[in-house]
């Protein structure tokens, strides 16, 4: 085992529940349906305690199999809560040095984030781990901002925020009743002003919704109404936007102000790849975890009505059944009726057994040059501003082609476009983005990855 700025990688095949490491998971040393990373908190392994869970979604450039560890580990750990943890001691924010958390990163196979499976993984996760069922988080950039948006829909009451960054629509339309089941989640969006290949409106749309949905009033919920820009053009500054039960009021900055459920932030940049500002922005975290699933109230006409602790599970199959390996091979005991959360810790859910094999594959940097990317969607089939665009130019990554470009303007997520040419211009947008560099070792002499 080694340690790197701080954070013990686990680099012996086989080891178990080790706490502050990132431990890698293949498809075939897990019970999950998609191979993942881990992280752990200092004395998650000797403790009884149920901890927040942080779950979070890649983007589409670091999709991939989940057979080869190393791969697993570089694509997992280039962005997000685990790139900052993985990055602690180099002058990145360290969440984890004023909160405690399990974090959990999936691989996607290929392509869009199927929902599904993004669902089976949630329900895996909350079964698996000695998880707080009041502090559940998801966060997710590009692509991954899909079940980002999704999973509380899923799995209605069992969300205490979300926080999605230039995430990409999903096929089905987004309405106030859509959105109905987020009056009890606590919501942070971003977006890039000018984000040349997932336009703002992708997530203007789910802001929108959930505003609908807690005013009860379509005439206070459009958020661009109020944002201090001219004429469609960038109010020349970082924005955020909170809801409030007379209308979205907008502020200069990156601020977490107030206590309003719901709030939107547009960056002044032209640019898709806008996550590294906002996952090492200290800001975000103390949000992020200070939002509690039973605190989360609906403020809407009504007054202020605190949310049902609905506790149904109504997403993917319920745990019912599932067997759980463990120490001993014995079945993870059940916290409750299948499919229903007990409404605070899971006291009888067994923390992440020591028996399954795990293998870190913190062995290789990730690749410094690739970027993950996503085709732009406009699922509304509307044109942008002229004037908030880049012409089809991804940020330093080289020209799109015209005829991709133009792909890239009209496609309309199902609604233009069939959902296969979608695929095939992600695919060849997610492409232009990499740029080879060599990787280095990050394992200390005289110690070998994994095999």
């Amino acid at each position: 085992m080694a340690r790197l700025g701080g954070v013990l990688l686990v680099v012996v095949a086989g080891a178990a529940l080790a706490d502050d490491s990132l431990v890698t998971f293949t498809a075939s040393q897990t019970t999950a349906p998609l191979a993942y990373v881990e992280y752990l908190p200092p004395g998650y392994s000797t403790g009884s305690q149920p901890e927040a869970l942080v779950l979070f979604f890649h983007g589409m450039g670091e999709s991939g199999p989940g057979t080869d560890a190393t791969s697993v580990f570089n694509a997992l750990t280039a962005h997000g809560p685990l790139q900052q943890v993985r990055s602690a001691g180099t002058g990145a924010h360290r969440f984890q040095s004023t909160h405690r958390a399990i974090v959990l990163a999936p691989r996607n196979p290929s392509g869009l984030w199927n929902a599904t499976l993004a669902s089976q993984f949630f329900t895996w996760a909350r079964g698996r781990y000695r998880v707080d069922a009041d502090r559940l988080y998801l966060t997710g950039l590009s692509a991954g901002g899909g079940p980002s948006w999704t999973i509380p829909k899923d799995h209605p009451g069992l969300v205490a925020a979300t926080v999605p960054i230039c995430p990409v629509q999903q096929v089905w339309p987004v309405t106030a009743n859509d959105a109905v089941d987020y009056r009890h989640v606590a919501v942070w969006a971003f977006h890039g002003f000018g984000d040349p290949m997932v336009p703002r409106e992708e997530s203007i749309r789910w802001v929108n919704a959930i505003g609908q949905a807690l005013s009860r009033d379509p005439l206070l919920a459009s958020v661009m109404t109020s944002y201090p820009g001219v004429g469609g053009q960038s109010a020349g500054s970082d924005q955020t936007a909170t809801w409030t039960p007379g209308g979205f009021v907008w502020r200069s900055g990156v601020g977490a102000m107030g206590a309003s459920p719901l709030r939107y932030t547009l960056l002044d940049r032209n640019d898709h790849f806008i996550w590294g500002g906002v996952y090492s922005n200290g800001d975000v975290w103390n949000w992020l975890f200070a939002q509690r699933r039973s605190l989360n109230v609906d403020p809407g006409a009504d007054g202020g009505v605190p949310r049902p602790d609905a506790g149904v599970d109504a997403g993917a199959v319920a745990d019912a059944g599932a067997v759980t390996p463990m120490d001993a091979g014995a079945p993870v005991p059940d916290a409750g009726a299948p499919g229903v959360d007990a409404g605070g810790s899971d006291a009888g859910v067994a923390p992440v057994d020591a028996g399954e094999p795990s293998v870190d594959a913190g062995v290789v940097e990730p690749d410094a040059g690739v970027r993950e990317a996503d085709g732009g969607v406009d699922d509304a089939g509307a044109p942008l501003d002229a004037g908030s665009m880049m012409a089809g130019v991804p940020d330093d990554a080289g020209t799109v082609p015209p005829e991709a470009s133009a792909a890239i303007g009209g496609c309309g997520c199902g609604a233009t476009a069939p959902l296969p040419a979608l695929l095939v211009v992600l695919a060849f947008v997610a492409r232009r983005q990499r740029r080879p560099s060599p990787s280095r070792s990050l394992m200390p002499p005289g110690l070998s990855g994994p095999s």
